[in-house]
């Protein structure tokens, strides 16, 4: 994180719990829906101020996956992709992460970043491994 007073730093760490608890709760619902529009904006709202509030601190680790996150989201919301099965995992898993960044801030440890496999997990051409598309197997 870079050279950022300690009370920015910490103003940031309260805003971005509130806006991950909020996120657990619009995932859900949005997943229930998928067609809500309102909801799937709230989402991309939702990661894309995490991405900004952290690209200000640059805390590099949560604008990476934030990014993953805010771009699959804004391709759904112009119609240019379907949120599927494994953006929704991707999309939930990230919610994990990203406490678990907010923890080491929070603890002033530099956070480690998402892994790949999870980032991948985004990709709008193909759900990715670990969903729940996939069959038994």
């Amino acid at each position: 994180m870079s050279a950022v007073p300690d009370d920015i730093a910490a103003d940031f760490i309260v805003e971005a719990q509130e806006i991950l608890d909020r996120l657990g709760e619009q995932l859900v619902s949005l997943e229930q829906a998928p067609e809500d529009a309102d909801q799937l904006n709230a989402v991309f709202r939702g990661f894309h101020t995490l991405k900004g509030g952290a690209g200000f601190l640059a805390i590099h680790a949560m604008v990476e996956l934030c990014h993953a996150a805010e771009e699959t989201l804004g391709m759904a919301r112009s119609g240019q992709a379907v949120l599927q099965a494994a953006h929704f995992d991707a999309a939930q898993q990230s919610l994990d992460y990203l406490q678990a960044m907010l923890d080491a801030l929070s603890a002033g440890e530099e956070p480690a970043h998402a892994p790949a496999s999870l980032i991948a997990m985004f990709d709008t051409k193909e759900p990715g491994p670990g969903t729940r598309d996939r069959g038994p197997g």
